[in-house]
Formats: C-alpha cells, structure tokens, sequence
C-alpha cells in the first residue's frame, strides 16, 4: 500500500473520494505523521505519497492533509 511504504506516516483516516467520474474526481485524505517531522520533511513525504498514488492512478486529483501541522495541496 502507498502510505504504508513510509515509515514516517504513522496512520491515514477520513479517505473520501469525491466527484462521481474517475477522471474528475479527488481523493482526500488525512496523514499523521511522526511528531519530529518538520515543515520541509512534511512536505517531502506529502509529495511522495502524491507522485506514488499519481502514478497508480493519473487521472484523480489528490488533497493530502497531515496531523498535527501542515496542510497542503499538491
């Protein structure tokens, strides 16, 4: 599985995927991370995550959300 391949994620929750049509729609999801991650690491492990589920399916949208800091969308 994606986020299990990283050992810095700690668990996901609150997948949903929106829009009805695989290639409109958007997964979502959150991500806790380990506690000594910071705002660069963070970022790296989102975009990782992305780029691996992007390059299963190309078409979704992604929206990654981590605990307890940061958020973006990438």
């Amino acid at each position: 599985m994606i986020i299990s391949e990283d050992s810095r994620v700690s668990s996901f929750h609150d997948l949903r995927i929106v829009g009805c049509d695989v290639n409109k729609c958007s997964v979502v999801f959150n991500i806790a991370l380990e506690e000594d991650a910071d705002e660069q690491e963070t970022y790296d492990i989102m975009r990782s995550v992305r780029e691996k589920f992007k390059s299963k399916f190309s078409e979704m949208k992604v929206v990654i959300k981590t605990e307890p800091k940061y958020a973006y969308n990438i």
